[in-house]
């Protein structure tokens, strides 16, 4: 006797859950600009890190990411503000703010007290920019190190 064949079964689709959309980039730059014109740094900083954490390819990142850098500073969250304008910088290395993004990061390691991020910061900065606009506060910073 030989057994029944069973015709195969379909292989079963994969099913995904649909991706949880978050606030559009639109929805996240208008709520830093209401939480700025509130003077809510903390709510201004928190939309900008989301558009520059979860919409990195999204080319109003690169500008996101060095005003949460401008935001942190004023906050008084100097290796925060460091991160933000790094990141701008290495999210555009030949961006139209990535020179200005190389010197507040090495500023604001600096006034974080972040000596040695500060001294490779600046030495980056002077090495890229020569001529740059920044480069007489740089050296100035770079003089007064430790």
């Amino acid at each position: 006797v030989t057994p029944a064949v069973r015709p195969a079964r379909p292989i079963a689709k994969l099913r995904t859950k649909p991706v949880a959309e978050g606030p559009s980039v639109d929805e996240l730059l208008a709520q830093a600009d209401d939480a700025r014109a509130h003077s809510d740094l903390a709510a201004a900083a928190a939309a900008l890190r989301q558009v520059v954490e979860q919409h990195r390819d999204d080319p109003r990142a690169y500008g996101s990411a060095f005003q949460l850098g401008k935001i942190e500073r004023s906050r008084g969250r100097h290796a925060a503000a460091a991160r933000a304008f790094t990141g701008a910088a290495e999210r555009s290395p030949a961006g139209a703010l990535t020179e200005d993004a190389r010197a507040e990061a090495a500023i604001s390691w600096f006034d974080g007290g972040l000596y040695t991020e500060a001294r490779e910061a600046g030495e980056d900065y002077l090495s890229r920019h020569p001529e740059g606009a920044h480069v007489a506060r740089v050296q100035r910073m770079l003089q007064r190190l430790p």
